[in-house]
């Protein structure tokens, strides 16, 4: 092809088509796990996240619960991809194949939200989060009905791959995604930019703002124990009966049990499975959703 300015304007209307079809279209699991958060500036402050009290029969005057306000803040993080395609196979004519790879580009901005959630799963058992505790564990402090401080566990120890019990249904979710600057892709192929003409590159920038951070701990309940159907039915007992502030008994929605790859036949076989191997009816079938991430560990 000509390299003119319509031939690159055409090229680039092309390559940034691609990117936003491949970012707008890809089906993102964090949208289930986590809350979006819109963030203007370089990072936002949540209130702590279990602080809402349950209703309360309105006898005298009111009682007023304040929310820390302050409890933690999440900083948004900058990300980058940079792809190069040398001048000479456009010039040849070489670069239908750069169509595909333009949406791959794009794929990859789309998963940086499920990529930063894995991450922020897997952190979860080493990390605290605003109570002093890590986010996943058998010591979060809760004054129960009394105002005696109590612990709360979302956590059972083990040496195996984690699988989770989460609560979707709520507005709170467990994790929070915080966008500040949706993907974007920006040209450089002007025959007087530095890396055509030193280069004799075209490039195409890729950038995103964003973070993912720690939600509320009471709407996920984490397992490393081998996943059987006893170990099963505890982690769901316990997660059915966590209470919140002033012993609050959390309601539960229709919950959902997240598995990596070496636990999904185990988890297919507990919530799928009609029958029992060995005869007889599971009565765990069909008792809450199953999510396969095949990235988790």
């Amino acid at each position: 092809m000509d390299l003119n300015a319509a031939s690159l304007a055409t090229l680039n209307v092309a390559i940034t088509t691609a990117f936003n079809t491949s970012l707008t279209g890809y089906n993102s699991f964090h949208k289930r796990l986590a809350m979006r958060v819109s963030s203007t500036g370089s990072g936002n402050t949540y209130p702590k996240l279990d602080d809402i009290p349950k209703m309360r029969e309105w006898i005298g005057s009111r009682v007023v619960n304040r929310l820390d306000t302050n409890a933690f803040t999440l900083l948004n993080r900058k990300f980058e991809n940079t792809l190069a395609v040398p001048v000479d196979a456009i010039e040849d004519d070489e670069y239908g194949i750069y169509g595909n790879i333009a949406s791959s580009f794009g794929q990859t901005s789309a998963e940086l939200p499920d990529d930063l959630l894995i991450e922020q799963i897997e952190k979860g058992f080493t990390t605290a989060h605003f109570d002093g505790q890590n986010f996943f564990d058998t010591d979060h402090p809760v004054d129960d009905e009394n105002g005696d401080e109590v612990s709360v566990s979302n956590l059972i120890a083990g040496a195996n791959d984690a699988w989770y019990i989460m609560d979707l249904s709520n507005p709170i979710k467990p994790f929070i995604f915080q966008d500040r600057t949706p993907g974007m892709i920006t040209p450089k192929t002007n025959m007087s930019d530095d890396n055509v003409a030193y280069e004799d590159e075209f490039h195409w920038l890729a950038k995103r703002r964003c973070a993912v951070g720690f939600g509320a701990y009471q709407m996920a309940f984490a397992s490393k124990a081998a996943l059987t159907v006893a170990n099963y039915e505890t982690a769901s007992a316990a997660m059915n009966s966590m209470i919140g502030p002033m012993g609050r008994k959390i309601r539960r929605g229709r919950l959902t049990l997240v598995v990596g790859t070496s636990n999904h036949a185990a988890a297919k076989k507990i919530l799928k499975a009609e029958q029992l191997e060995g005869g007889g009816s599971n009565t765990n079938f069909d008792d809450m959703d199953l999510l396969h991430i095949n990235t988790l560990s």
